[in-house]
């Protein structure tokens, strides 16, 4: 009786550690401004040129990375418009704005992985943008936002329509 209640134990364990990891596929997330940061709704867009398009959304807030292209490189940001990051919050019919562009902030998008079978993209990011507008900057919006150890992994393909 003892072997079977072990046995059974041991089960619930290893089904308990594969659920963790099925959430975890895909990912979007990082630390912004050194706090946790996970996106609850993703998509990643190609379009017919190549270029792509990754959009994290929370409740407030929508991330978005666009490179030229999926094949696995360093895309840096802050020299142009064609690699660019870009970061909204939208609250109480307000919205406070951040992106990087020509000599407008610093970073760089890592495509580590496109799985060409399976539609997937995975890889890192690092950025700072500046704030647009003219807006004084407060506690709640800086003049400037900063994304450290970002991640995106598996992160499904759609076409772009």
């Amino acid at each position: 009786m003892k072997k079977i209640a072990a046995l059974f134990a041991l089960v619930l364990t290893m089904s308990a550690c594969s659920d963790e990891i099925t959430r975890n596929n895909p990912g979007f997330e990082g630390l912004k401004n050194g706090q946790r940061w996970r996106a609850a709704d993703v998509t990643a867009v190609k379009s017919a040129n190549g270029t792509l398009v990754l959009t994290g959304i929370t409740q407030f807030e929508t991330l978005v990375l666009k490179t030229t292209s999926t094949t696995p490189s360093t895309y840096t940001l802050g020299t142009g418009i064609a690699n660019q990051a870009s970061f909204l919050i939208s609250q109480n019919g307000e919205e406070i704005s951040y992106q990087t562009g020509i000599e407008k902030g610093e970073g760089q998008i890592i495509i580590t992985e496109f799985d060409d079978v399976n539609q997937t993209i995975t890889g890192s990011f690092e950025f700072k943008a500046p704030k647009l507008g003219s807006t004084l900057p407060t506690d709640l919006d800086p003049a400037e936002i900063q994304f450290q150890k970002g991640i995106f992994y598996k992160l499904p393909l759609q076409p772009a329509l």
